[in-house]
């Protein structure tokens, strides 16, 4: 018997039949699938195998769809209005410059670091002045467009995962991993410069904690020698 909750994403009756049968062998009627809420719970899932065996396809039509109908576009941030609101038409690929959507894509490998995946002070050009400013990275921008969606599944994407040293890269986010119903089980404190982000873009800042509607897929290639353990 499976248990579902309110913090699940809704899906299709087709999707859901489709993800049952795929993963574990179960066949529906038409009568047991009408009784049955259609949900499923939060992805948190790393996809491993050999080159060529499709990883990245399966990630990319999971969270994009066959021709990126999946695809939920939104209106970029600016200083006066950070809701980043959704628009409800499909974008010319002119239009696309100038919004930001719901799938966030990195690629680890053996440089990169934390400050890489979360974010960290940059040197930025300011009118004629030269200063420094926290630079969000990947993972701070799918967390911050979760928090302001959370009716919107939310995608972080990571390729090749065990190509980069995941303690160094994680640090303290792994605490985050630990999930119920998709929410963080246990919360961390962002650090100073973090936190102060999280602040100006009107998100909590106070303490991290992965909300339901924020998937994490990863692909990991078992041929490859030169990795690092995990």
């Amino acid at each position: 018997q499976i248990a579902y909750t309110k913090d699940f994403m809704t899906i299709t009756e087709t999707t859901y039949r489709s993800i049952m049968s795929g993963l574990f062998g179960i066949a529906f009627s038409s009568e047991q699938t009408k009784s049955v809420e259609n949900t499923f719970p939060t992805a948190q899932t790393i996809y491993y195998g050999c080159p060529g065996t499709g990883k990245s396809f399966t990630v990319r039509k999971i969270a994009e769809g066959e021709n990126d109908e999946k695809i939920i576009w939104y209106k970029k941030a600016t200083e006066t209005d950070k809701s980043c609101k959704k628009i409800d038409w499909v974008p010319s690929d002119e239009e696309k410059k100038n919004l930001t959507n719901n799938i966030f894509r990195t690629t680890f490998h053996p440089d990169y670091d934390y400050a890489t995946f979360v974010g960290g002070y940059k040197p930025v050009k300011v009118a004629d002045k030269l200063d420094y400013t926290f630079v969000p990275q990947v993972f701070t921008n799918a967390y911050v467009c979760a928090l302001r969606h959370p009716e919107d599944p939310v995608y972080l994407i990571i390729e090749e995962i065990n190509r980069g040293n995941c303690a160094q890269i994680f640090g303290d986010l792994f605490q985050l991993l630990d999930r119920t119903n998709g929410v963080s089980d246990y919360a961390i404190r962002p650090d100073t410069e973090l936190s102060k982000y999280l602040a100006s873009e009107g998100v909590p800042s106070e303490s991290l904690r992965l909300p339901a509607n924020l998937n994490i897929y990863a692909t990991m290639n078992t041929s490859d020698q030169s990795l690092f353990p995990m």
